[in-house]
């Protein structure tokens, strides 16, 4: 659990490789439910995550903008209060695209949700 917690910041700018096809497509079969999108010219991962009470969500919301804080990166968090959902949509601005750093942060994203889930969140 400790590698989970590591700190994997890189400096990113627009010459960086983008993540490979073949590694963003062997990580959507590895954590179901994250969808690459293209919006307004970059390549994004997106998931959608749900919950029984709003308080639960904004918790969640709360502890991905730690992660983003903590590892110098800025995800679109969407928090819906009527249908109890978070959107979280991870990509690098400066390369247009998809890097193995938003790889990471999308598995602790989900690493996040299911530790959280256990503790003491309500579910829909």
């Amino acid at each position: 659990m400790a590698e989970k917690t590591r700190r994997t910041r890189v400096d990113c700018n627009e010459f960086v490789p983008r993540a490979a096809h073949v590694s963003i497509m062997g990580f959507q079969s590895r954590h179901p439910g994250w969808e690459t999108i293209n919006e307004h010219g970059a390549e994004k991962l997106r998931k959608q995550y749900s919950f029984g009470v709003f308080d639960a969500a904004i918790a969640f919301a709360e502890q991905i903008l730690y992660l983003a804080k903590t590892e110098g990166h800025q995800p679109v968090i969407r928090l819906e209060r009527n249908t109890m959902r978070v959107t979280v949509t991870w990509w690098t601005k400066e390369i247009k695209g998809i890097h193995n750093q938003d790889l990471i942060l999308a598995q602790k994203t989900d690493w996040l949700f299911q530790k959280e889930r256990k503790q003491h969140w309500s579910f829909a």
